[in-house]
């Protein structure tokens, strides 16, 4: 029996996205996940990847 199955696909933002983003540098994201107010990304082969629901929460709590 075949499913009809619906995928909630989130995007995965590199550091770079993230930094054109939030307007901010590689240094300053990585200071602020090392004190812990900035999530923690996903490591994927080595490369760090955020969720946008990840990175719009920071957007929104920021204001």
């Amino acid at each position: 029996m075949k499913g009809n199955y619906m995928f909630d696909v989130k995007p995965l933002l590199t550091i770079k996205d993230v930094c054109m983003l939030l307007q901010r540098s590689k240094a300053s994201i990585y200071r602020d996940i090392d004190d812990g107010s900035f999530p923690k990304p996903l490591k994927l082969k080595g490369s760090s990847r955020w969720t946008m629901s990840d990175i719009e929460s920071r957007i929104s709590g920021a204001r």
